[in-house]
């Protein structure tokens, strides 16, 4: 989880929470969710945060992500849930269907979409390559478990929703197959040029 807040003096602040438990070594049971079909259209903030993310697995080596959209579904169910209840806390295993999960919350109307993925990406500067959960220069994995479910190669579909209450805007992103098991080799790929670029994403309206 991520929380971001604006200060008075419009100066930005960020806090990192733990990230999710260290999955298992099996992904078995992080791919009992059917796959759903990508989203022919996409507003211009799920086509943002679809680009936030295929931009920085295309210079870590990762393929890019597709959307899809029962993720979003259930992300945006999650982010109604954090919202109404104002609080920080990741879904159950059981309740995410397997799915891997980054969290974010920050200050109503302060953060564009890009802001919002970049401060999973941003825990980049404490990862080192290795095998999960021994990939951080600090020893504490937490500290980039959200970028590492965001580049993890084995990952293939995203959803993510947005939600809000008085105060505050709470983003979820759901990610099939999930990422971060434990026993697993992660670094970037040697030959990133050789990666395909991401998908066109046609963009609709938000009403």
């Amino acid at each position: 989880m991520i929380k971001q807040a604006s200060l008075i003096t419009g100066l930005v602040v960020a806090a990192a929470f733990a990230a999710g438990p260290v999955l298992p070594t099996s992904s078995a049971d992080a791919q009992d969710a059917p796959a759903a079909p990508e989203t022919a259209q996409l507003t211009e903030k799920e086509a943002q945060w679809l680009k936030s993310h295929n931009d920085e697995r295309a210079v870590f080596g990762s393929m890019p992500l597709k959307w899809n959209s029962q993720l979003e579904a259930d992300a945006k169910a999650w982010a109604d849930n954090l919202a109404r209840r104002d609080v920080m806390q990741h879904a159950s295993h059981d309740v995410r269907k397997g799915a891997g999960e980054n969290i974010w919350v920050g200050t109503r109307g302060r953060y564009t979409p890009h802001q919002m993925i970049d401060a999973f990406i941003r825990e980049k500067s404490d990862f080192k390559p290795g095998v999960f959960p021994d990939v951080t220069k600090s020893g504490n994995w937490q500290s980039v478990g959200h970028y590492t479910q965001l580049v993890w190669p084995e990952t293939r579909e995203v959803g993510c929703a947005i939600a809000e209450n008085r105060m505050d805007e709470f983003l979820v992103c759901r990610y099939l197959p999930a990422g971060n098991f434990r026993g697993v080799k992660i670094g970037p790929a040697p030959h990133v040029e050789a990666r395909p670029h991401a998908p066109a994403i046609r963009v609709k309206n938000e009403s």
